[in-house]
């Protein structure tokens, strides 16, 4: 059983990474789980690290160029 997942975007700043811990939207189907940014986390790279615990083992691994982020329009989706 997964216990915890943390999940990094990395950036060349350490002060602009944004650190989330991931939830489990759905009681029925623990094989989802979601990470949410607010409106004003924005990633600096498409790099993220993700820290998965289970029971007391933790397993790290870093996904390069997971996202790309382009704002495209201020006023929409």
């Amino acid at each position: 059983v997964i216990d915890a997942v943390t999940v990094t975007f990395l950036s060349i700043d350490d002060d602009s990474e944004i650190i989330k811990t991931a939830t489990q939207p759905y009681a029925d189907d623990k094989s989802v789980w979601c990470v949410a940014l607010d409106a004003d986390e924005v990633p600096n790279s498409g790099a993220v690290k993700f820290s998965i615990t289970e029971d007391t083992v933790e397993s790290k691994f870093t996904v390069n160029q997971a996202i790309v982020v382009e704002l495209l329009n201020s006023g929409g989706c």
